[in-house]
Formats: C-alpha cells, sequence, structure tokens
C-alpha cells in the first residue's frame, strides 16, 4: 500500500509532548480510565529543568500497561538504507516512530530555517506518492497539532542530531496491546495526600535532582511572578495549561468514582471541583493577556486567582481523601 496512517485520538492532554503522545495513541481504548485516574495527580516542578509536569512524568509512557516500548539506538536504524525507509517498515509493522528531530528542517514549525530546535515527534503514518509523513507535535504556539513532513525534511531533521546524547539520537517504538487496569483508590489517597501536603514522591531515576511539589507549585509560581528573569519577563504559559488540565482530569476521575459507587452523593464536590476547573482555564487565558501587555493588574488578579484556588481546593480534595479513605 502506498499509504498507510495508524489510528490517533485527539489527546485528553497535552502540556507535555509525551502526554499528547501517549493519549494520541491509547485515548480510543475505554479499558484505559482505571489506569489514568489512579495517575496524573501529583505534581512537580523541577528545578533543574525549570518545568512543571505531573509526578513520575519521564516514566509514565514507560509504565503504560497499555503499551509497548522499545528503544532503539542508531546502530540498529543504521542498517535500512535510510530512516524514512525504517518508519515506513515500523509503521507496516503497527509500531509508532517517537524521535527526536530538529524543527529547524521540518516547514510546519515556526522554527523552520530560522533556529535548531530539537524535540520529540511522533510519527504515524506515511504517504509513498506524496513522499510525506504524518508527525504530532506541539508545533504551532506550543499547541499539539497534526502535520505533514516530507521524506527529505524527515531525513535532514533526523541526520542533524546524530552527534548529539544518547537520548536525543535514540528511537523510541511504541505499539498498542490488549491489556487490563484495575483502579487503585489506595493510590489516588495517597498522592492526593501528598499534592495536599506538598510531600515529595518517591524517584527510583532522577532522586538526586531538586523538586517542588504538590500545592507548593501555586507559591512558586507566584514567587516566578514577582521575581521575572530579567531577559525573559513573560510567564510560562505551559504551567498554567498543566494546572487547568490537572483540575480537568480532577473532575473526571470524580465522575468516574461516583459511576463505579466509590464515592457517593458526589454532585457537590464535582460541581465544585468544576468550578476550580473553570477558573483555571480563565487563569490560563490570563496569562495569555498578561504576556502581551505587561499589565501589572492582570498579574495582582491572577496571584489572587491562585491563592482562593489553593484555598478551596484544600478544603474540596480534604473532604474527598476523608471519604475514599473510609472505603479502605
Amino acid at each position: 500500500m502506498s499509504k498507510i496512517t495508524l489510528p490517533v485520538s485527539d489527546p485528553l492532554i497535552n502540556t507535555s509532548n509525551a502526554y499528547g503522545t501517549l493519549f494520541s495513541i491509547i485515548s480510543s481504548d475505554n479499558r484505559i480510565w482505571p489506569w489514568v485516574y489512579s495517575n496524573f495527580i501529583q505534581l512537580r516542578y523541577v528545578t533543574d529543568w525549570e518545568t512543571y509536569f505531573f509526578d513520575n512524568h519521564e516514566l509514565l509512557v514507560d509504565y503504560c500497561p497499555f503499551l509497548n516500548k522499545f528503544i532503539l539506538p542508531r546502530t540498529i536504524i543504521s542498517k535500512w538504507s535510510s530512516f524514512t525507509d525504517f518508519v515506513v517498515d515500523s509503521i507496516n509493522g503497527d509500531c509508532y516512530v517517537w524521535c527526536h528531530l530538529d524543527r529547524y528542517f521540518i516547514s510546519a514549525y515556526q522554527e523552520f530555517g530560522q533556529e535548531h530546535r530539537f524535540h520529540e515527534t511522533l510519527i504515524y503514518g506515511y504517504d509513498l506518492d506524496r513522499q510525506t509523513v504524518c508527525i504530532r507535535d506541539n508545533i504551532t504556539g506550543g499547541k499539539f497539532m497534526t502535520a505533514q513532513c516530507t521524506f527529505s525534511e524527515l531525513e535532514s531533521a533526523f541526520d542533524y542530531l546524530s552527534g548529539e546524547e544518547n537520548f536525543i539520537t535514540r528511537v523510541t517504538l511504541l505499539s498498542k496491546i490488549d491489556a487490563e487496569f484495575d483502579l487503585n483508590v489506595e493510590q489516588i489517597v495517597d498522592s492526593l495526600q501528598r499534592y495536599l501536603s506538598s510531600k515529595r514522591s518517591f524517584d527510583f531515576i532522577n532522586h538526586t535532582i531538586t523538586s517542588i511539589y504538590g500545592q507548593s507549585v501555586y507559591q512558586h509560581l507566584i514567587y516566578q511572578m514577582e521575581h521575572p528573569k530579567e531577559d525573559d519577563p513573560e510567564l510560562d504559559i505551559r504551567a498554567y495549561h498543566l494546572l487547568w488540565e490537572h483540575k480537568k482530569l480532577m473532575v473526571l476521575r470524580l465522575k468516574y468514582l461516583q459511576q463505579i459507587k466509590l464515592l457517593l452523593q458526589s454532585d457537590r464536590w464535582i460541581e465544585r471541583c468544576t468550578e476550580l476547573e473553570e477558573r483555571s482555564l480563565l487563569n490560563r487565558n490570563m496569562v495569555l493577556r498578561y504576556n502581551l501587555s505587561m499589565d501589572p493588574k492582570v498579574l495582582d488578579a491572577l496571584k489572587h486567582s491562585l491563592l482562593t484556588i489553593q484555598t478551596d481546593e484544600t478544603k474540596l480534595l480534604g473532604e474527598i481523601i476523608s471519604a475514599l479513605g473510609s472505603k479502605g
């Protein structure tokens, strides 16, 4: 066949490329939700990376029970006559290709011809007649989108990174597997408690790096507002998008717990959490407005909103923890 595309869905969350990639592949399987709702609770700011994540960010794809993951070094890829041939063979074998590409060489990116910047990219299809592959990534303005990349662009974008470190040059193959996962209520309660108390989670990979956990991220966001970088005074929109997605997932989690009768008479909690989600979305949009105007009044309103959300969230999650803890 001259054209093959593996199935992808609109991702539920996409603050990070890893989340967009993961949910693009698995979202069509309704069996994923007990696993999703058992995770994606604790938040973490990694000081060394200057980035906000869901906790265990770097392990979510590795340990997703609905994916097989195979990491290949370039020495293996070089057995093919070209990277494009490797991609075609992989997709023919029902494997998604996830790798770093240099955006400088791909016309779909705003960095095209302007700036060398490598980023993880999901390749999920090809068209031999048009000489293109289908890619997904945080492409325009940080939005997770689908785009086309020519074979020649793909080769240049892949080859340019050949001299970089291993984690940049390696290629990951992802394939869907049939699996089941039981909701882990104990894990949900523990994660909620750690989030509320800003208590660190166990990290078996990056245990030496400095991080800020849980609700302490609110104070750190305010600190960053009050101490902006001289060369980059804009607020990081990704942090506020993550907070919105955090609340969005919490609403869905509560609805699921209500559906399976683990939380009875929980309409009031769902309503209050939905309000937090809506206010978090307004905050994200407020950040966009501030980055355009640098209006200190917008900044003051954002600080006040973060503090009131934290206060309301503390009360809400405390009640939910008590209710879930009684099930144990």
